[in-house]
């Protein structure tokens, strides 16, 4: 499990497109691409990564440090 003193850098490698969305609404739903990259701040709270079509979707998950 990733620390939690650690911003996210995610990147989505299997799937066409997931969507991520804050627990707490701390940000609005971002959706990623095949290929593409976000950071998520540790500030951001929890969150969750889902398909909007109900497929398997597959993200590399990395802890940036603070």
């Amino acid at each position: 499990m990733l620390g939690a003193d650690c911003s996210r850098m995610l990147n989505l490698i299997d799937g066409t497109r997931a969507v991520l969305r804050s627990k707490s609404d701390a940000f609005p739903p971002l959706e990623l691409h095949y290929a593409e990259t976000c950071i998520v701040p540790q500030a951001a709270g929890d969150y969750e990564i889902s398909s909007p079509d109900g497929s398997e979707v597959k993200v590399i998950l990395a802890c940036v440090r603070n």
